[in-house]
């Protein structure tokens, strides 16, 4: 992977950057694949576009330094960046998923063995591959919470990053002392969420060991994308979360458990990008119907 000085950017400056990227590369055919693919977000209903990590070795190293060094950073600039592209082409349906629109990353080289996720990466992107052994229901995870005190003031909350909420004790009007506030759902948004737990491959035990595994948090499209049983690789952000330890407070515990924050999920048996566990039920559905 190459190396190169890193240089200070704006959010704008490293977003115009991306854009850059996005409307002017092509791919072997000469066709201008992300730009297609942003077209065919209204049609497919979709929120995303998948970023082949070669693709920026080749054209940009500066953007593919970044993922190294800064994740969050770079895939924020890429979802301001799809965001401008899709509004200059479908501006009602890129104001209806504004707050949805993300890159998921393919290819990505960084590979690592379940064992090697540790605390020496931390906030870091990775790729790790195993098999999955558990998958936990469906669940609606809050990105604004909206709530209203008795004197119909509203108080909304964002969820910023990670899954903690700070629940407001009291209104945010100035001028109102209620602390009576209920929470509408019918007025706040989610996005559905789900865990995964991912299990050292057969393959790749150490003789004698128990295989070791990770949790993986997963969101919109990637919610039951698969199964247990499936044999993935999985890229995603190494993030942390407290524990609690007996005797002491979960806010004060200083005891942390590593989990991956998903973004991509390919299928063992090549590369390439799988479409959807969820796709496949519903063609499978549609051809039993027919």
């Amino acid at each position: 992977m190459s190396r190169v000085e890193t240089k200070q950017y704006t959010e704008s400056a490293l977003a115009d950057m991306v854009k850059n990227f996005l409307v002017q590369f092509k791919d072997k055919s000469g066709a201008f694949s992300y730009v297609e693919q942003i077209d065919q977000m209204m049609p497919k209903n979709s929120k995303f576009i998948i970023i082949d990590y070669n693709d920026l070795v080749l054209s940009y190293s500066e953007i593919e330094s970044r993922f190294n060094e800064n994740p969050d950073e770079i895939l924020n600039a890429f979802s301001r960046a799809i965001k401008e592209i899709l509004q200059e082409r479908f501006p009602k349906y890129a104001e209806k998923i504004k707050d949805e629109i993300r890159a998921r990353v393919g290819n990505y080289p960084v590979q690592r063995s379940l064992r090697q996720i540790n605390a020496e990466i931390i906030g870091k992107m990775t790729c790790v591959s195993g098999m999955v052994v558990r998958a936990s229901e469906v669940k609606p995870l809050a990105k604004e919470l909206t709530y209203v005190c008795p004197d119909h003031h509203v108080t909304q909350i964002f969820l910023l990053k990670g899954m903690s909420v700070n629940v407001p004790v009291k209104c945010s009007n100035p001028k109102c002392a209620h602390r009576d506030l209920e929470m509408k759902p019918e007025t706040s948004k989610f996005i559905d969420f789900q865990i995964l737990r991912l299990q050292e491959l057969p393959e790749e035990l150490p003789p004698g060991q128990l295989p070791h595994y990770v949790d993986i948090t997963i969101k919109q499209d990637l919610v039951d994308n698969s199964r247990p049983g499936d044999r993935i690789i999985l890229t995603g952000i190494v993030r942390i979360e407290q524990e609690s330890i007996v005797g002491v407070s979960r806010q004060s515990s200083g005891l942390y458990r590593l989990r991956i924050d998903g973004n991509n999920i390919e299928f063992l048996g090549g590369r390439g990008i799988k479409s959807s566990r969820r796709t496949e039920r519903e063609e499978e559905t549609a051809l039993m119907s027919s």
